[in-house]
């Protein structure tokens, strides 16, 4: 590990999986979706991704390749201000 993904003393860390999840929007039957809407989805990103929006300092550690669908699913807080930091994308790891 890189002393860059080292937290502060007092930061949250969480270690774990996230997902780029998929729901019909609007809400209603997959089958009958014109559209779908991409969030982040996973129980230890969720839970920095918060925390940063609360001003809590979050580190999220997980592994990601470096594919669309794992940029799509780093999470981002919902105050551009707070902090989240994230994993770094590991070239050539497939999704799943």
């Amino acid at each position: 590990m890189t002393t860059a993904l080292l937290p502060a003393e007092g930061h949250v860390v969480c270690v774990g999986e996230t997902m780029a999840a998929l729901a019909p929007d609007p809400p209603g039957p997959l089958e009958h979706a014109g559209r779908l809407r991409l969030a982040v989805a996973g129980a230890e990103s969720n839970v920095a991704m918060y925390l940063a929006g609360h001003g809590i300092p979050a580190v999220w550690l997980s592994a990601l390749g470096d594919d669309p669908s794992a940029a799509a699913s780093v999470p981002r807080s919902p105050r551009p201000a707070s902090t989240c930091r994230t994993s770094t994308p590991i070239p050539g790891i497939p999704p799943g």
